[in-house]
């Protein structure tokens, strides 16, 4: 990109925030011209696709004609992929087999309108899978553009939430656009914003805060996976902080992970000895826990209290005092009961809005709850290439910690980095493989 371009897509991403005032509809105009700025210059169409549709993610508020912008993307470029492909692409069998027990749980079960969009839902995730495993990336020369992803991430968030607390932000509802911003309670100025006692998350145009947060380590994950070892350190350092504007604990948690896991990983190969010590001392805290319950108890409250303090929580936790008291704790003991009434066959598609208060904040959970262990299972295996990264501090940081904390058994980022994996182990050397094992095929 000249300079001259870099201005103009920083433009703008300046001016949206301030456009979604004027009109969403003009907001929208705004997204597509700076799409095709972003990658007006790329030459590989995998990245043109994975820059267009990371920036659709960071405005997923929005929906058209019923679709988040995201899929469109995803709709849009399979159907260029398969012109420019003859109509011959590659279809994992992982894919085929994995819709087949999606469309099962589907109709196994009564079938209305929130579960026919939960089925959509993930076919979409699957239809994005075959677009990459397509497709080819070189996000080394699309690292000014994924620098630019990165602070808008961050800009839109403290905008956004200026914005929203000075009353300027509204839904928009309409039969071709509509939006879904999560807001929270507003003031009469920004100084109000800035020093209300009340509890506030910052998401950017997210319908959900912690979306927003874990599309920050999706972003972090893509990243590690496909630029070059030693790069890439300042858009690292970018999206670490905007996931911390999330204003989220899991996010402290997820960073604290990602940081000490990494530098394992990188002692493993420069002192294994100094690696060795680190997994001993591990080692000797979990067998202290096991011996000492209510020290590790106390500790992990210790914990929940400085965290919710120091993110300005007060509000949860003046409602949940500690750990035990949280409402995923709570939510999962009630979603384990639903549970137990239909282990095998699950109790179909969102089946938490008759079940429970509020969602299970726990894909396995959440899985379990809807499709038993006849979706569960499957569901597992499907993802196993993750899971064997050669790069195994991501997975146990970026994508564990949130699967467990939240619910994401559909989220169309985990898939997106499915597809690269599955996508990068058949075209590079064994030598910098993916995975834990570098012959996997």
């Amino acid at each position: 990109m000249t300079k001259t371009q870099k201005w103009m897509v920083g433009i703008t991403y300046l001016v949206i925030p301030f456009s979604y005032i004027v009109s969403p509809y003009i907001t929208a105009v705004f997204i597509m011209i700076q799409s095709w700025m972003l990658v007006k210059h790329q030459k590989e169409l995998g990245n043109r696709v994975l820059i267009i549709f990371l920036n659709a993610v960071l405005f997923s508020c929005f929906t058209v004609l019923e679709l988040r912008l995201y899929d469109w993307v995803i709709i849009g470029s399979i159907l260029i992929v398969l012109v420019k492909k003859k109509m011959k692409i590659v279809v994992p069998v992982s894919v085929m087999a994995m819709m087949l027990f999606f469309f099962f749980n589907t109709f196994i079960h009564p079938v209305d309108s929130d579960t026919l969009l939960e089925l959509e839902r993930y076919l979409m995730s699957l239809l994005l899978v075959v677009l990459v495993v397509n497709l080819d990336f070189d996000l080394n020369k699309a690292y000014n553009q994924m620098i630019m992803l990165a602070i808008a991430s961050f800009y839109n968030a403290v905008i956004v939430y200026l914005l929203i607390g000075i009353g300027k932000i509204q839904q928009l509802s309409s039969l071709i656009v509509s939006s879904n911003i999560f807001i929270y309670n507003q003031a009469s100025n920004v100084s109000q914003v800035m020093m209300q006692s009340s509890e506030t998350r910052m998401n950017g145009f997210f319908s959900d805060p912690n979306k927003y947060m874990v599309f920050c380590f999706a972003f972090l994950i893509i990243c590690d996976l496909l630029l070059k070892d030693g790069t890439g350190n300042m858009l690292r350092a970018i999206i670490m902080m905007a996931s911390v504007v999330s204003l989220s604990r899991t996010a402290l948690m997820v960073l604290v992970a990602y940081i000490v896991l990494k530098h394992m990983y990188k002692m493993v190969k420069q002192s294994p000895s100094i690696f060795i010590v680190e997994v001993s001392v591990i080692c000797v805290c979990l067998m202290v826990s096991l011996l000492i319950p209510n020290l590790i108890s106390n500790f992990g409250n210790e914990i929940y209290d400085g965290a919710a303090k120091l993110l300005g929580r007060t509000k949860t936790l003046s409602i949940n005092t500690s750990v035990g008291d949280d409402n995923r704790v709570i939510v999962w003991q009630l979603a384990l009961e639903s549970i137990k009434q239909s282990v095998i066959f699950g109790h179909g598609w969102m089946s938490y809005e008759n079940l429970l208060p509020y969602p299970t904040h726990n894909t396995l959970i959440e899985l379990m709850l809807d499709g038993g262990l006849v979706t569960t299972v499957p569901y597992l295996l499907f993802f196993m290439p993750m899971y064997k990264m050669k790069k195994w501090y991501l997975t146990l940081s970026c994508y564990l910690i949130p699967v467990m904390l939240l619910g994401l058994a559909d989220y169309r980022l985990w898939f997106l980095i499915l597809g690269i994996i599955l996508n990068r182990r058949s075209t590079i050397d064994s030598e910098e493989s993916l995975y834990l094992r570098p012959n996997y095929k």
